[in-house]
């Protein structure tokens, strides 16, 4: 094997190491020693560094100064680090085993690529002095400490050193990488992830707050001083809780919050806490304290609240007033039976159409006599307000206006209303003055289908069936609202006879002037039914 190939890694033929390595000195000092901390002296370390010439400057110290002694203490920085002296080591010892993982790769690495012996190499000059009685110096010319030498100096303050680039030793023992890149990537890692744990940290502490804010009612809104100004009449209507009325009153401006006014209504002196439906006079900006009073408590203008929809009977009306009052069905069903005192006169049989749809609120101690007499102005105000004044005449339209709203939909009734109208004149050859209206029918048989049987359409005891009587039924057979009052006193002009609603969800109906016109549309209706049979039964 030639004396290249003996070389170790980064050796070219003709470089000062090589130069080096063929001069025959035994035995040869090491020309530096590395510092434990990475770093090595300042002294000039040829062939390592750039080749230097006798009497450089960097190397040589002037001759008036050659002989005077160094004080390692004027040379360091004003807060020098304590010294930790330690035993000299022979140099021959740094591959022992008793040193750490890395220092004893740096012995092997070294062994494989000893020093050069830097005392006869021109090139080095004689700076380059002997290691072994030579203080290592940082850059500053102060000594430094070295842990292998067991020098009792001290280090400069490392953030005024600057850091010196990293030698071919070096970047061996670091598998080929840059410390100073290394370190660089590792602080970009770290800046990662710290962004990372405090992304994570604020928005666990924004979602905490939130929570914090909805459970324990942190910021709620303070309550109003009271009294209040102004007036509002505040409904509560039936089936609403404490909870649903103050969200009501909140959203009027009546309270400033649910929660206090829940509190308030917790702390109302008064056995029973129900707030009843009515109207409450109240005002706006009250206390909570003041407002949950007036619901609750004995301040409080209560009343009964009772809602009657389009078309109903009167069956269901005595049990909306009933639920509403607690007054006995059983009252309200023996006044139906003696119009006249309401004012009724013959030929009314009953209530069957006088009272009134709408909403009325009464007082909790009205009467049913009180109650049902509302009902029966609201109807006979709506007459006379379309000029209807006569007794007679007013029940005739009633029963029409009751029929439309149980067989047609509001935007049909005064077409059906004409179609009534044609088939209830003298000279009806048509349907020779029977009506033949399945309402009127049902009502009779005191249900709500719409499906009726041949028997029942021919039963003559059943005084409500339109196919076996002529004219209108005994009595109206719903409470027809207005818009009902009103087509049936203004029907219009038409040459129907006959109709029928082909799709009762949506509406539909279809008019006709002949009967064989009419069944058309009747199997129309029945198909549908067929599909539709939950909805026709």
């Amino acid at each position: 094997m030639n004396d290249q190939q003996s070389e170790g890694p980064g050796a070219e033929p003709g470089t000062p190491r090589e130069r080096a390595q063929d001069t025959d000195v035994p035995d040869a000092p090491a020309p530096f020693r590395r510092l434990r901390s990475g770093r090595r002296r300042a002294g000039g370390t040829a062939p390592w560094d750039a080749p230097a010439q006798q009497g450089d400057p960097a190397y040589s110290v002037p001759a008036q100064h050659a002989a005077e002694p160094v004080d390692p203490v004027e040379a360091v920085d004003p807060e020098p680090t304590a010294a930790h002296p330690a035993p000299a080591e022979p140099a021959d010892e740094v591959a022992s085993p008793e040193l750490p993982v890395r220092d004893h790769h740096q012995a092997e690495v070294l062994q494989a690529h000893p020093p050069v012996d830097t005392e006869n190499d021109d090139a080095a000059g004689s700076a380059a002095a002997d290691h072994s009685t030579e203080l290592p110096v940082n850059d500053a010319g102060a000594p430094t400490e070295d842990p292998v030498m067991g020098s009792s100096t001290v280090l400069a303050d490392p953030e005024e050193v600057p850091e010196e680039e990293e030698s071919p030793t070096e970047s061996l023992l670091n598998g080929g990488h840059s410390a100073p890149g290394v370190r660089k990537r590792r602080r970009r890692r770290r800046n990662v992830i710290m962004g990372i744990v405090l992304g994570i940290f604020a928005v666990i502490l924004a979602v905490t707050v939130l929570l914090l804010q909805n459970i324990l009612g942190m910021w709620s809104a303070e309550d109003y001083p009271g009294p209040g100004e102004g007036e509002v009449t505040f409904t509560v209507e039936p089936g609403w809780g404490p909870s649903v009325i103050g969200g009501h009153l909140t959203e009027k401006g009546i309270v400033s919050d649910r929660k206090i006014f829940l509190e308030a209504v917790q702390e109302v002196d008064a056995e029973n806490k129900e707030i009843h439906p009515g109207e409450y006079h109240l005002k706006y900006k009250m206390a909570a304290k003041d407002a949950a009073t007036v619901l609750v408590g004995e301040a409080a203008e209560k009343v009964s609240y009772v809602a009657v929809k389009q078309n109903v009977r009167t069956k269901a009306v005595f049990e909306e007033i009933s639920k509403a009052t607690e007054i006995p069905i059983g009252d309200l069903e023996e006044l139906n039976d003696q119009p006249e005192k309401f004012g009724l006169k013959k030929p009314v049989k009953n209530l069957e159409g006088y009272l009134h749809p709408g909403e009325y609120r009464f007082p909790l101690d009205a009467s049913a006599q009180d109650i049902l007499q509302e009902m029966v102005d609201a109807t006979l105000k709506e007459l006379t307000s379309q000029d209807v004044t006569d007794p007679a005449k007013q029940y005739r339209i009633l029963k029409i206006a009751s029929i439309l709203q149980a067989e047609a939909s509001p935007k049909d009734y005064k077409i059906v209303s004409g179609a009534l109208d044609n088939r209830l004149k003298p000279d009806n050859k048509e349907t020779d003055g029977l009506l033949q209206v399945d309402s009127s029918v049902i009502y009779g048989l005191n249900r709500y289908t719409l499906q009726l049987s041949k028997e029942e359409k021919a039963d003559k005891g059943n005084k409500y069936n339109s196919y076996q009587h002529r004219g209108l039924p005994p009595t109206p057979i719903g409470s027809p609202a207005d818009q009902a009052i009103e087509a049936a006193i203004h029907p219009d002009k038409n040459d129907y006879y006959y109709w029928v609603t082909v799709n009762t969800e949506t509406g539909e109906t279809k008019f006709a002037k002949t009967y064989e016109q009419h069944k058309v549309y009747q199997q129309e209706f029945r198909d549908w039914c067929a599909d539709n049979e939950d909805t026709c039964k």
